[in-house]
């Protein structure tokens, strides 16, 4: 992604930003989303709020792998708190508009390097031909979008998938992050523990690979509260309306009862037990 000035995140971060948004909405079958004024409005808040945060982040990260993690990590998160887009919706979308973007932007670059014959290192320190360079990538970007709601092509469409399946593999996939974090850091710390093996965390590929697991930690936690917020406001709310169909049910019941009228009386105890027995 582009970086060096407040102009690059106007003109090359911004646009750019807004491109993988849609198309982590569309690639998961999300294209009546952004039909609606508000949530366009939410698109545009996020590829803000995502070009300033990479902006810094950039200055911070140094591998490019590191910050297409955090990238991951930061869409996700956005895609939940201001999409508002469900846990898993958001991991999937966050992973498929940074494949989808990284693919074509690759190729892209690849080309123009090709058909210019500028060297990529001369285009990024200079913004004026920065953004000049990235025109046609956005173009390409724009007809992609397009495409991709004509036609309303979708990679994983989660308006259709059944739900146990979509929880089931969320759940995959965050205990195998978890298992492989937790078995990187076990291993450097049972070599410092047991020969004092610094070198072991000093060195440059290791180092790069704690602050991956720190990145997966941190983001394995929040989703994990998050996603067990989620499972208990669903069973507080289920729980809540089979209280007051309850309650209705025993109404209805104590009303015939009153008015002596058995059969109907008979009919409701015995839907009032289907349901019960369906709970």
């Amino acid at each position: 992604m582009a970086q060096s000035s407040i102009v690059s995140v106007l003109t090359i971060s911004f646009p750019e930003a807004i491109a993988i948004i849609l198309l982590g909405l569309l690639s998961t079958g999300k294209s009546e989303y952004i039909r609606s004024k508000i949530n366009l409005a939410r698109v545009l808040a996020m590829a803000a709020l995502s070009s300033v945060m990479s902006f810094f982040i950039r200055k911070v990260v140094g591998s490019e792998i590191e910050n297409l993690l955090v990238s991951f990590i930061m869409f996700t998160l956005l895609y939940i708190f201001i999409i508002k887009l469900t846990v898993y919706e958001s991991t999937m979308a966050s992973l498929l508009s940074l494949v989808l973007f990284t693919i074509e932007q690759t190729a892209c670059i690849l080309l123009l390097t090709a058909i210019t014959g500028i060297n990529f290192e001369n285009v990024i320190s200079n913004d004026i031909l920065l953004f000049l360079f990235f025109i046609p990538e956005r173009i390409v970007e724009a007809v992609l979008i397009f495409i991709f709601m004509k036609y309303n092509i979708k990679i994983i469409d989660f308006e259709k998938m059944n739900l146990k399946k979509k929880e089931f593999y969320l759940q995959l996939f965050v205990y195998i992050i978890s298992i492989c974090t937790l078995i990187f850091i076990t291993n450097l710390l049972a070599k410092l523990a047991i020969y004092g093996d610094l070198d072991a965390i000093n060195n440059s590929t290791n180092s790069i690979l704690v602050r991956i697991n720190i990145y997966l930690t941190i983001f394995v936690t929040i989703v994990l509260t998050i996603a067990i917020k989620s499972t208990n406001d669903y069973y507080k709310n289920k729980n809540s309306l089979s209280n007051n169909e309850l309650k209705q049910s025993l109404k209805y019941i104590s009303n015939l009862l009153e008015e002596k009228n058995y059969e109907e009386l008979k009919d409701a105890l015995d839907k009032l037990n289907d349901h019960i027995s369906k709970q």
